[in-house]
């Protein structure tokens, strides 16, 4: 299980929260205008090193993290609670691409 190392909700002030994971890889999930992004930290957490997953699209993150909305939840709060148990980023990859069919599947419904 991961574990919160920072987390920030303070709307036009930051939403970002970095994860340790399971591995001790680092990721840092920031929710700003054009959407979530995720990027991998190297160096403790220093520094991005890549981005691992990002989305702009309503329709995915609807299907990815749609609890939050049904419970007047926070956006940081769902995503992290999806990707806290991921023991790696690749698992964390794996884990946000799978919707991606369904995400196409609600889109052609619409």
């Amino acid at each position: 299980m991961g574990e919160i190392v920072t987390y920030k909700n303070a709307g036009p002030e930051g939403v970002f929260s970095q994860i340790k994971l399971g591995n001790g890889e680092r990721i840092l999930i920031s929710i700003a205008q054009p959407g979530i992004q995720i990027y991998k930290l190297k160096f403790k957490g220093l520094f991005p090193a890549s981005t691992v997953w990002k989305t702009d699209n309503i329709d995915q993150m609807i299907v990815l993290f749609g609890d939050f909305a049904l419970s007047e939840g926070i956006l940081l709060d769902a995503v992290i609670k999806k990707v806290i148990g991921c023991k790696s980023i690749d698992e964390v990859k794996s884990l946000l691409s799978v919707p991606n069919i369904a995400t196409r599947e609600l889109h052609d419904a619409l």
